[in-house]
């Protein structure tokens, strides 16, 4: 990313101080397409309202929203490619070494199961949520990759 910077975008460090001191986002500065940021943005906002993918082929939703459409099934490409692109980072973070960690709660009287793999990084201890299920519900958004 850092030879992409520094041939495309010259005063990419003196425009993130200024975005740092200013509290200014960003994506104002457009280091990157608009395209790609408008389907980050549809991921976030089904992700994080957990609504189905093919929430994006709704009239409605496309009518009332300011993103450029994007079709369910090409979005759902697109959070394969993230979850493997995820994937292979932390697998590099991880390395050799890994440890499993399970932990279990209830909250309102559902019940929750986390999986997650535990390691060093640079000699601290580091965690990542590898799988997560609730009331016999999988969340696929919530997971790398399915333990096999």
């Amino acid at each position: 990313m850092l030879p992409h910077l520094n041939s495309t975008h010259t005063d990419f460090e003196e425009t993130y101080n200024a975005s740092m001191m200013s509290n200014t986002p960003l994506s104002n500065f457009r280091f990157v397409s608009e395209t790609a940021q408008h389907r980050y943005e549809w991921l976030h906002w089904i992700v994080e309202r957990n609504r189905p993918v093919s929430e994006v082929d709704n009239p409605l939703t496309r009518c009332i929203s300011r993103l450029k459409t994007v079709s369910s099934k090409t979005l759902k490409a697109d959070m394969q490619k993230v979850a493997r692109n995820v994937g292979v980072l932390i697998e590099k973070e991880m390395g050799n070494f890994l440890g499993v960690m399970c932990d279990g709660w209830s909250h309102s009287s559902v019940h929750h199961v986390a999986i997650y793999g535990v390691f060093i990084v640079k000699g601290n201890g580091s965690q990542r949520q590898l799988q997560y299920q609730s009331e016999n519900r999988y969340y696929p958004g919530a997971t790398v990759g399915r333990l096999r």
